[in-house]
């Protein structure tokens, strides 16, 4: 049965991920009505929910052993090791990019900086080891 959940999320977190992606593709390559607003951002932010796999470091502010602050993650990210199980660039930094969003990274929600004006063009909400079921990441936390 937890397999069929894993598979379940992952498949629809890659349609939603597509259908961003297809629907920014449209806006941007047809013509614009207004000319001033061609190239503009028409998505101001993003909230992100998930697992590792977009996770961009609110496990550095947790008590648990699913971190990813050291070598070889982040070898790749201009900063060195962020907490993002990458060794660069996660799958929602790429999609920010493309959408063109006005800040350069979603900062982490767990991260104590993240507060006023920090918010406005959202926040990552998503934890390693994280899921639906209560026995998900067990063993990575205890």
């Amino acid at each position: 049965m937890a397999k069929y959940h894993k598979n379940f999320i992952f498949t629809i977190s890659l349609l939603l991920s597509y259908l961003s992606l297809s629907i920014s593709y449209y806006d941007h390559h047809n013509k614009c009505s207004f000319p001033k607003e061609c190239g503009k951002a028409k998505t101001n932010g993003m909230f992100v929910f998930g697992s590792s796999l977009v996770d961009n470091g609110n496990n550095n502010f947790f008590e648990n052993r699913a971190k990813a602050d050291y070598l070889p993650y982040g070898m790749d990210f201009p900063n060195g090791p962020s907490g993002r199980f990458t060794n660069g660039k996660n799958i929602i930094d790429l999609l920010g990019e493309h959408l063109k969003l006005p800040i350069d990274f979603i900062p982490s929600f767990k991260d104590p900086s993240t507060k006023g004006l920090k918010i406005v063009y959202g926040v990552n909400h998503a934890s390693a080891s994280s899921g639906i079921l209560d026995d998900t990441g067990i063993i990575a936390n205890t």
